[in-house]
Formats: structure tokens, sequence, C-alpha cells
């Protein structure tokens, strides 16, 4: 498996590794930030609402027995109002280190530094693929990864937010990435055919993932698809192959959601494929205290 998913961290053109530093140094500003500003104890605001907000109320009831539910005050049963993924990792961090706990929250926070701090890792591929033609590939690609590793406002929603922000940007940046991969952007002349069924395969599970997270984001996947297949229009041949490996990235997607689908549908009798908030939302849009930022 590790020896799969190497060439995700691999330098393009060289094959040598990503550098980890920043990785590193990325993470351990952000976890000293936690630690010394003491961001891990959270308002006791409207019973610890602050904490993961609708996520934190789920995870709650996941572990407290009452299923995936309650995403406001009280027990108001189940729920779709945001997909599975985020409000599971609370759950698990509430089943170990206690709900609504300082603890809790700082491994919240942590595991959010880790995302936050290996986007950089995507940040510097991105870069040094689309500045590789000039010649200044690397140099930019350093700049960009050290100034998300260590810009504050690239930082904050890992260190003061228990939300999905991080693991979204992770996500979505590796989907990126491999977006590039895909239609050789940045590689070196002579390469093999980049169409795998690996790559295509990878990026239908980090978009899976995605629609379990944050599936405002799916707005990107069709766009980001046909740009991908149509690097493969040079022959007929070529174009099957991709589009059939882009149809196995469906299917991989389409099985990362089919388990909350068919939750949703035992519990609800609905097909919801992601989350069934759009009619709050839009009322609450409408409103007038929710003019502006608020």
């Amino acid at each position: 498996m590790f020896s799969r998913l190497k060439p995700f961290f691999t330098h393009p053109g060289t094959g040598s590794h990503a550098p980890l530093r920043i990785f590193w140094v990325g993470l351990a500003v952000r976890l000293l930030y936690i630690t010394i500003a003491h961001t891990y104890r959270i308002r006791l605001l409207l019973d610890h609402f602050q904490f993961g907000w609708e996520a934190g109320r789920i995870a709650r009831a996941l572990v407290t027995g009452y299923g995936y539910a309650d995403p406001f005050l009280g027990h108001t049963g189940p729920t779709t109002w945001i997909p599975p993924l985020f409000p599971l990792l609370i759950a698990a961090i509430f089943k170990l280190f206690g709900v609504y706990t300082p603890l809790s929250a700082w491994m919240v926070f942590a595991i959010d530094s880790v995302f936050s701090a290996a986007t950089a890792l995507a940040v510097y591929e991105i870069a040094f693929r689309c500045y590789d033609a000039a010649g200044l590939g690397r140099r930019i690609a350093l700049w960009s990864a050290w100034l998300w590793a260590l810009y504050p406002a690239a930082m904050q929603y890992a260190v003061h937010w228990v939300w999905d922000m991080s693991l979204t940007t992770f996500l979505f940046s590796w989907t990126l990435v491999i977006a590039l991969r895909v239609r050789s952007i940045g590689e070196p002349a002579g390469q093999s055919n980049p169409q795998t069924a690996f790559r295509w395969g990878f990026f239908g599970f980090l978009w899976g993932l995605i629609a379990l997270t944050n599936p405002s984001l799916l707005i990107v996947l069709p766009a980001c698809g046909i740009w991908m297949l149509w690097g493969s229009r040079s022959s007929f041949n070529s174009s099957v192959q991709a589009a059939s490996k882009a149809v196995f990235a469906g299917i991989i997607f389409s099985l990362c959601l089919a388990p909350w689908v068919y939750r949703n549908f035992q519990v609800f009798h609905a097909f919801i494929p992601t989350r069934g908030n759009l009619g709050a939302e839009l009322y609450q849009s409408t409103l007038e205290e929710n003019g502006g930022f608020p």
C-alpha cells in the first residue's frame, strides 16, 4: 500500500521526496499555538455549542446513544443536516477523550492541524507543476508551500474552529494535484501514459470523501473531470480508455456515498445523497437578521 501511495508525495520530474520539512514546521507552529494560546478552552456558550456547532452536537448524540441525531439544542431526532465524515471524527475523539473536554478540543485541533499542514505538500506540487515550464517551478513552489504553512490566515481554521474546513481543503487540494498529474502538467517529456486506473480511482475516492464532508465543493467535480478527460483526446483508443477509467472513478465515488445514502433511505424513506438542509438554510437566508456577515 505504501509503495502505491508513495508517488503522491514525490517531487515531479526528479522523483525526490516532497519537502516534508515544510509539513513538520507548519504542524509544529500550529500545535504550539493551540497549546500556548489555549484555543482548546472553548467557551461554554449554549451548552458548548461552539465546540463543533452542529457537528459537535451530532457527535455527542452518537457517543451518548442517540445515533446520528440532534444537531441543535435538545433531542430533535435523526438528521441529515450535515454529512457524516467530520461528525464521526469528532465522535471518535469524544469516545476516547471525553465529550466537550479541553483534551478533546486539543485533539480535534491537532488533527485539523495535520490536515492543514499536509495541504502545504499539495500546494507545493500544484505550484511546481504550473510554473515548471517557465523554469520557476521549484522556487515558486517553495514560496507557496511556506506561505501556506506559516501564514496566520491559512492556519486559523485549524487552530480556532472545530469544523471541517481543514479536512475539506486537504482533500480538495489533492484532487487538483491528481488532475494535474492526469493531464501531465509539469511531467517530464516522454512520460508514460498518465491516465492510470489508480489515479482515476483515487480521484473518485477523494471526491467521495469530499461529498461526505462538504458537498458544496461538488460543483467543481464535473468541470474537473471533463478537463481531465480532455487531455486524452489524442486518439480514439486513448479517449475510450480514459472514459472507462472515469467510469471506474464514478463507481468508487458512488461506493463511498452508498452507506450514507442507504442509511438516509432507511431512516427518512427518501433519497438524500449528501444532506437535507437546503430548505431550512434557504429560509434562514431570507430573514432580515441574517443580512450581511452574520
